[in-house]
């Protein structure tokens, strides 16, 4: 039985909106808004899965996006131990870990 995708807040589609217009332009603004959307679109899919709890189906579906995605952020994480700067390696691992975050949470918020 394939369930609707969950609906997507004007909140959420106001901070991608936002985030994508300040993404080349500021690093601070770029940072506020992408933790604000993370965090607004993690309450939605807690709570989506919460519904699904509820109405006795599985909270929590593992897709091939999903093991993609963690597959990506591993080994960007492994190419930065390598790295000679302690320092630069979690660094870098934090930028991957926001560039795919994005991408991912479209995928499991159901953006059309």
């Amino acid at each position: 039985m394939n369930r609707p995708l969950p609906a997507v807040t004007k909140t959420e589609v106001g901070l991608l909106a936002a985030l994508m217009f300040v993404l080349p332009l500021l690093e601070v603004p770029k940072n506020l808004l992408w933790t604000a959307w993370v965090v607004v679109s993690c309450l939605a899919l807690w709570r989506d899965a919460q519904q699904r709890k509820l109405e006795g189906l599985p909270a929590w579906r593992w897709s091939r996006w999903d093991g993609i995605f963690l597959a990506l952020l591993a080994t960007a994480l492994l190419a930065g131990l390598g790295l000679a700067e302690p320092g630069r390696t979690l660094k870098s691992s934090g930028d991957m870990l926001r560039m795919m975050s994005v991408p991912w949470i479209l995928l499991r918020r159901g953006y059309r």
